[in-house]
């Protein structure tokens, strides 16, 4: 993994074209846990077309993952967020989603992963 931060190295997992957007997925690595198997989805929706450069960050809820702003109630909120331009980032907290599960699972408590 090669990344300019030696705090949050950085691998990218996917980048991808949609209809009308541009996915890309990464996986960061904070190095600041006691568990050096700790590893964070995020990824960044942009649209295709010029935008307003403006961005958003979601985080999901305790019990959900960043697809959370797909469902109901939110009626994709992301979709309307790209069609108005923006640039939107989704992140996965520790062992949600798209995160890789981290080895000690014990340590998954707010503070720690906040």
């Amino acid at each position: 993994m090669k990344s300019s931060s030696r705090f949050f190295p950085v691998e990218i997992i996917s980048a991808e074209a949609r209809d009308n957007y541009f996915e890309d997925s990464y996986s960061l690595k904070p190095n600041n846990s006691a568990d050096v198997t700790v590893e964070i989805s995020l990824t960044h929706l942009h649209p295709i077309t010029e935008s307003k450069q403006s961005q958003v960050l979601l985080v999901h809820d305790v019990f959900q993952t960043h697809w959370q702003f797909d469902d109901s109630p939110y009626e994709s909120l992301t979709n309307q967020l790209l069609a108005a331009g923006y640039s939107v980032w989704l992140m996965d907290w520790r062992s949600h989603g798209s995160s890789k599960k981290n080895k000690d699972a014990s340590s998954n408590y707010i503070m720690q992963m906040a």
